[in-house]
């Protein structure tokens, strides 16, 4: 590819990159009368807990705050969901993410949920394993495509552990090829799966959500002039990461698409 000598420097304030979380990833704010965290929803009551220090239910694990929720034995399937209704709004809790159809493929940033979870050493999970599920749903709210990394399993001792799963812009737009039209929203769902002879129980807390500006090229959840200077360095290289309007190529229809995005700051 020819290479392109850029002379312009854009000035820009650092502002936050596009972020979504889900409501109430925390699980603090709750229902008394449902005993349910404001903004989910559980999938079959057997096994989903919404727990809270001094609930007298039981053995309890906490990682901030007062709150967290409990899956244990009880189904084959255990979880809950952002995909809720807003008695408020009349729209579902779940994020938003943006996906943008440039006329020659799919452009967005690549979309992360994470969160904490911990398993008692006397309840390790067997013949079950537990992750957080994404479900990106189109503007109808049907499902487009579910990623899921069911590898937690075992026990922590009862010590909380990070998780994290990237779902990046390049299979998004594959399923997008296929299934369009592009995803608008995703929810969150922080899960339990395996027989219904499976055991064990994972207490999860402080979940979070969000999706990587187009603009945020180097990755630091904020855009600034360090990212057009990377973008600038990488571009001059032909590097394949500056293909940013999802063409499957690096030309000067993606440095102009990424100025555009880095002037709108996110």
């Amino acid at each position: 590819m020819r290479k392109i000598t850029i002379a312009v420097l854009l000035a820009s304030l650092a502002t936050p990159a596009m972020a979504q979380q889900p409501y109430n990833g925390s699980f603090e704010d709750y229902d008394p009368f449902l005993w349910l965290p404001v903004g989910w929803g559980n999938f079959t009551n057997a096994g989903e807990n919404y727990r809270r220090i001094g609930d007298g239910a039981g053995p309890i694990l906490v990682r901030t705050g007062e709150a967290s929720i409990e899956l244990a034995s009880g189904n084959n399937f255990a979880g809950f969901t952002t995909d809720v209704i807003d008695p408020n709004t009349g729209d579902y809790n779940n994020p938003s993410v943006e996906f943008i159809e440039t006329g020659v493929g799919l452009a967005g940033g690549d979309c992360v949920v994470s969160g904490w979870y911990a398993i008692p050493a006397d309840q390790p999970l067997v013949g079950v394993k537990s992750c957080i599920k994404l479900e990106f749903r189109r503007p109808d709210n049907s499902i487009s495509h579910p990623y899921e990394l069911l590898n937690i399993d075992g026990h922590t001792n009862g010590e909380w552990v990070y998780w994290e799963m990237v779902v990046t812009r390049a299979q998004i737009a594959d399923i997008w090829s296929q299934y369009p039209p592009a995803p608008w929203k995703v929810s969150v769902l922080p899960m339990r799966f395996g027989s219904f002879a499976g055991t064990g129980t994972i207490f999860w807390d402080d979940i979070e959500f969000f999706q990587y500006c187009i603009a945020d090229f180097d990755r630091s959840r904020f855009v600034d002039t360090d990212d057009f200077d990377a973008f600038v360095r990488a571009f001059e290289n032909g590097d394949e990461s500056c293909d940013v309007d999802g063409s499957g190529f690096v030309d000067t229809d993606d440095y102009d698409f990424f100025v555009q995005r880095y002037e709108l700051g996110c």
